[in-house]
């Protein structure tokens, strides 16, 4: 049972995955939880003894897909604007 590294309380839900970094780290074992003590409400990042999900299943997923499509997306958009302000 994970602890709370701020009050070492077991008293601890999971939290749900927030931002970029956090669903990077999810296939990898790390896992978000809340401390339910009033008088701590800690949040943050525990790493699991065994990961729930295999990595391959995580990049196989279409969260993962969309993500890298949109990154993509991104980055060919920022260097084709780049070339068109150094072509002008």
């Amino acid at each position: 049972m994970p602890t709370c590294p701020k009050c070492n309380s077991t008293n601890l839900r999971r939290s749900h995955t927030r931002g970029l970094r956090e669903r990077l780290l999810k296939p990898l074992g790390w896992r978000a939880f809340r401390c339910r003590e009033k008088t701590c409400r800690w949040r943050g990042l525990l790493k699991m003894e065994s990961p729930s999900l295999k990595l391959w299943e995580y990049l196989k997923s279409k969260k993962v897909m969309l993500l890298a499509l949109a990154t993509a997306l991104c980055v060919i958009g920022v260097f084709t604007g780049i070339l068109l302000y150094l072509i002008h």
